[in-house]
């Protein structure tokens, strides 16, 4: 008999082999087992995104956050599906909670955070946090994030000036 966290554990990697309904059923018997177990959720909900299910996937992800609020990467998945879903002002709420849980020095977190602040008009904020990305993904020698986060910010520059 599995447990509900080999269960999830098969799950997740049957996902990254993009075996998505066979991930599915196992994170869903994992979580069944053991709702509490905040890794199965989090790791459901990121598999139920990839599957299109996003509206399922926030419950999930949400459930994960409430249980483990200082997890950067709990959050971080929470503010993408929520991206998806077009609610970028909640999804701004978890990009800045997940980016003041890493000292605000991870580029990737401040690049979506910055494009949630744009999607709801904060664009002087988006100009800034994307240049703090820029002025740490350029050194960690990320050079297709960097190329991104230029063009990004040259874009929330201009919606800043009108």
């Amino acid at each position: 008999m599995r447990t509900p966290i080999s269960h999830c554990n098969l799950g997740s990697a049957l996902s990254e082999k993009g075996r998505k309904q066979d991930a599915l059923e196992h994170l869903r018997k994992g979580v069944a087992l053991e709702p509490k177990f905040a890794d199965g959720q989090n790791n459901l909900g990121a598999a139920l995104a990839r599957a299109g299910a996003l509206d399922e996937s926030i419950g999930h992800m949400q459930t994960a956050v409430e249980m483990y609020p200082q997890s950067v990467e709990y959050r971080y998945n929470f503010g993408r599906v929520l991206a998806a879903k077009g609610r970028f002002a909640d999804a701004a709420a978890q990009f800045e909670q997940a980016a003041s849980l890493t000292g605000m020095r991870e580029p990737a977190i401040l690049d979506m955070l910055a494009a949630m602040y744009a999607g709801t008009g904060r664009y002087q904020e988006a100009v800034t946090t994307a240049r703090k990305a820029l002025d740490l993904a350029s050194p960690q020698g990320n050079a297709e994030l960097a190329a991104s986060l230029r063009s990004s910010l040259a874009r929330y520059e201009s919606l800043a000036r009108r």
